[in-house]
């Protein structure tokens, strides 16, 4: 009897739940192979994101002509997609092309199962389950702006060795967020290349490796807009024995890229963009 009462409970949850959705004309994502966003081209779109407790701005970039907004090495996890007010309209969803990371921040080489939920009223609602293609990239349409939606992925790549080469595990604390596993790549050429970097802190672990493992950090950095810090002043600090210390002053190239030599595994830095 009880177990009755707790499926209709469940069952009285999710239709209020699509009801709700309903009615106030929330778009459903679906997976899509022809992607098209509505009323929502060429238009700016800021990302947010939480990992642990805090919401933080992770990018913000424009749609193509289509409203189909394509981003690289999104972890799995929470997001919600906003427009300036300006830029709201009616009957209004956003298309989405990611490249999807698995739970430990590793690139994915095979197709893997996505788990895509909605908040509604604060009740997580599963939607279904959508699938990368080979090389991690998933495709969604439908999107509604200022929905909480969640990405739930499993782990199944692997990083192989390679002899001279490191595997570094790289954590990530933005503002006031939880530190959280960014990603997990192997150098090459002794050089760790990431994309859309935060200001914020950052570690990074060798596997397998005492620390103090030293290696060429070749970043393309956003700012705290989310946009891409293009010409622009960064400060390195460092903690050493728990004290922070300035160890460099370096500048963006026209894209944000920006080279540190001399990275340490083991050791925690902070990376402050000024303008």
């Amino acid at each position: 009897m009880k177990k009755e009462l707790i499926k209709k409970k469940n069952l009285f949850i999710l239709l209020a739940c699509a009801i709700t959705a309903t009615t106030i004309g929330l778009a459903i994502p679906k997976h899509s192979i022809a992607l098209s966003g509505s009323r929502i081209s060429n238009t700016p779109i800021r990302v947010y994101t939480k990992q642990g407790n805090d919401w933080f701005l992770a990018i913000a970039e424009r749609t193509d002509g289509n409203g189909v907004l394509k981003v690289k090495d999104v972890l799995p996890g929470k997001y919600k997609m906003e427009v300036s007010r300006s830029d709201k309209r009616t009957n209004q969803s956003l298309a989405v092309n990611l490249k999807m990371l698995d739970k430990q921040g590793r690139k994915i080489r095979k197709k893997m199962d996505v788990d895509l939920y909605i908040y509604i009223n604060d009740n997580k609602v599963f939607i279904g389950t959508v699938q990368t293609d080979e090389d991690g990239w998933l495709k969604l349409s439908g999107l509604s702006l200022g929905s909480k939606y969640l990405l739930d992925i499993g782990s199944g790549s692997y990083i192989h060795k390679k002899y001279g080469e490191l595997r570094i595990k790289t954590k990530t604390k933005i503002d006031n967020s939880d530190w959280f596993q960014s990603s997990y790549e192997r150098t090459k050429n002794n050089v760790l290349e990431e994309i859309n970097v935060l200001p914020g802190k950052y570690k990074f672990r060798a596997v397998n490796k005492p620390a103090g493992q030293s290696f060429i950090l070749h970043i393309r950095l956003l700012n705290k807009k989310g946009k891409k810090a293009r010409n622009s002043k960064v400060k390195i600090y460092a903690y050493i024995n728990n004290t922070k210390k300035i160890i460099g002053e370096v500048q963006t190239d026209n894209d944000g890229w920006v080279s540190l030599p001399g990275v340490l595994t083991g050791m925690t830095y902070k990376i402050r963009v000024l303008n």
